[in-house]
């Protein structure tokens, strides 16, 4: 894989949240997303917040028992620009029964865990994405793509990032600064929201849904992929989704999750 650029692009890679079931994933994403970025004789830089815990994981919604998690996992990504909090400490802060208003999104639960989790999530994408437009502002760096990407999921074919420079092109947005790609599954009539390949003005916005998620909830149960298409359009994104994109989410076990398994890996 070759640049066709004059101008080689340069990636940010975000990855957020509990870095967690690495040690199963890393080498996938070192092949699939990594590798084809410098195949075409591009860079990146890889940002990275990372929550650490004081007791063991446990994800009922996910059927993930009692683990503990390695705080040092998220050194497998090799991060450029890394932070990381104590994710009890920033759940009281927040105050994460204020977001239960309008009740549960994933009432078969049995709890409000998955929606805490969702909270959270966002919250440490936010703190990573300020870091990332405090660099651009400052004129730190420059970067042409940004690349939000889950770090426990293992992908069936490489994303391709002349493809993706060229998708982005392909609307009449101000070359495509408002255009934005994401996977062809699970919208559950949202959108999915575990990958998002854009230039950077949508990424930040993208990245920031955390400061909105508050006063949304007084209106709107927080239910993932439906808030990430009703901010998307808030935002006008031009939005492209790409059933090329496949990948399947690993638990704390080394499992696949059960709803993933049809997506078939190569």
């Amino acid at each position: 894989m070759a640049s066709t650029e004059s101008n080689p692009q340069h990636i940010a890679i975000v990855f957020n949240g509990l870095i967690r079931s690495l040690k199963y994933t890393h080498e996938n994403l070192k092949a699939h997303v990594f590798k084809p970025i410098t195949d075409a004789g591009w860079t990146y830089d890889v940002y990275c917040h990372n929550f650490t815990l004081d007791t063991q994981y446990t994800n009922v919604r996910n059927k993930e028992s009692a683990t503990w998690l390695d705080p040092d996992e998220y050194k497998l990504l090799e991060p450029k620009f890394y932070l990381t909090d104590n994710q009890s400490v920033v759940a009281e802060k927040l105050n994460l029964l204020a977001y239960r208003t309008m009740g549960n999104p994933w009432p078969n639960s049995g709890s409000y865990q998955a929606l805490d989790n969702y909270i959270l999530s966002h919250w440490s994408k936010s703190q990573i994405t300020r870091l990332l437009e405090q660099n651009i502002y400052t004129g730190l760096v420059k970067y042409d793509q940004v690349w939000f990407i889950r770090s426990d999921v293992l992908f069936a074919k490489q994303i391709d990032p002349i493809k993706c420079l060229a998708t982005l092109k392909s609307r009449t947005d101000a070359d495509g600064e408002n255009t934005c790609i994401i996977p062809d599954f699970h919208h559950f009539k949202g959108y999915n929201d575990r990958l998002f390949i854009a230039k950077p003005p949508i990424a930040i916005k993208y990245g920031t849904y955390f400061d909105q998620l508050l006063e949304l909830s007084k209106t709107h149960k927080l239910h993932s992929e439906t808030i990430n298409k009703l901010l998307l359009t808030k935002y006008k994104a031009s939005v492209i989704t790409d059933p090329g994109i496949i990948f399947q989410r690993v638990r704390t076990t080394g499992e696949i999750d059960k709803r993933d398994v049809k997506h078939k890996l190569n």
